[in-house]
């Protein structure tokens, strides 16, 4: 068996879902007129999402911060992500959610990819 190395596009994936959980960033996205939360740009792993409706505005938002979701986004295998986020916390990264939510994504490297 071969020994997990923490990379830096790993350990930038690990940070990012950890500060989503936290809810100290969130995803980048819009609301319409009816209060549905759209992410800016979706991910083939979107696609078995249910649509938002008016008694669900939050279905994509919710997903957006998941493991799926953020491997996907940053290209990453979703088991090495899951065993990532377990060594980050272990090290103990806690993402502070006093910074404004531009300045924590700038710190974690996150940003649009279009």
């Amino acid at each position: 068996m071969t020994a997990r190395r923490l990379t830096v596009k790993l350990r930038t994936a690990a940070e990012r879902y950890i500060a989503l959980q936290a809810r100290a960033i969130h995803p980048e996205g819009n609301t319409d007129s009816g209060g549905r939360w759209y992410p800016v740009r979706q991910l083939p792993c979107c696609s078995d999402i249910r649509t938002p409706s008016r008694a669900y505005p939050w279905s994509y938002m919710t997903h957006c911060r998941t493991a799926a979701h953020v491997a996907a986004d940053l290209d990453v295998d979703p088991d090495r992500l899951r065993w990532a986020v377990h060594k980050v916390r272990a090290e103990g990264f806690l993402p502070d959610s006093t910074l404004e939510p531009a300045e924590l994504s700038r710190w974690l490297k996150i940003g649009t990819q279009s």
